[in-house]
């Protein structure tokens, strides 16, 4: 799924299975979670890349990334 999503300052990853519609046969995600996700963010006109597994994503112990203003979020789909 592509598209821009507004979200509220202090939103984390830890919500963007939620965000997207899940996954599973009614979800955005199609037929599972992606592996891993990737944000690209702008700091001082550079790039920088940050890596993300997400099954460790929904862990208590995982801190959330927090996102902010102009992160990309990239998650490939899934099918097997």
């Amino acid at each position: 799924m592509k598209g821009t999503f507004y979200l509220n300052e202090g939103t984390g990853l830890k919500f963007f299975d939620w965000i997207c519609g899940g996954h599973g046969g009614e979800g955005d995600f199609g037929g599972g979670p992606p592996v891993n996700l990737k944000i690209t963010r702008i700091v001082d006109g550079k790039q920088q890349f940050f890596r993300i597994e997400f099954k460790n994503l929904h862990l208590v112990k995982t801190p959330d990334f927090e996102l902010l203003d102009g992160d990309v979020v990239l998650a490939n789909e899934r099918i097997f």
